[in-house]
């Protein structure tokens, strides 16, 4: 006997659903070899402008780029929706070269950045302390 896919599978032949489980395969492959990271949709999401769209069009944009903004980001609940907006809030505040930091260890909680935002400025405090700002930072590099 032959597997029989329930649903949308049901009635094909057993080559047919082998055909249609390999389609649904390559898709998924594809479609996470081009999906892009959460910053890129986040990004998408704050500078996107209305231009020569009608308002509708814009409005239905901007929730696709937010939707997929969310859902790169893993958000599921309300709690994961409110550490989106205040982790991206405080990142707002940050210099960029803090900002950049914490990106690269991929937090995704409020206060795990505002952790490594402390132990960052801690241990480049030499370069951006009291005495030695970004501008000293940027002239040694021209050394």
């Amino acid at each position: 006997m032959a597997p029989v896919l329930a649903g949308f599978g049901a009635g094909l032949s057993f080559e047919e659903q082998k055909q249609l489980l390999f389609y649904k395969l390559v898709k998924a492959a594809v479609l996470r070899a081009y999906e892009l990271m959460p910053e890129a949709y986040r990004q998408r999401f704050r500078s996107d402008k209305k231009e020569k769209r009608s308002h509708t069009e814009f409005a239905r944009e901007l929730a696709t780029h937010f939707n997929r903004w969310c859902a790169a980001s893993q958000v599921k609940t309300f709690e994961d929706l409110q550490e989106l907006i205040l982790l991206e809030q405080f990142k707002n505040t940050l210099p960029d070269h803090v900002v950049t930091y914490i990106n690269e260890q991929k937090v995704s909680k409020v206060t795990d950045a505002a952790k490594l935002a402390d132990e960052f400025v801690l241990t480049h405090k030499v370069f951006f302390g009291e005495n030695h700002g970004p501008r000293f930072f940027r002239m040694m590099w021209r050394v």
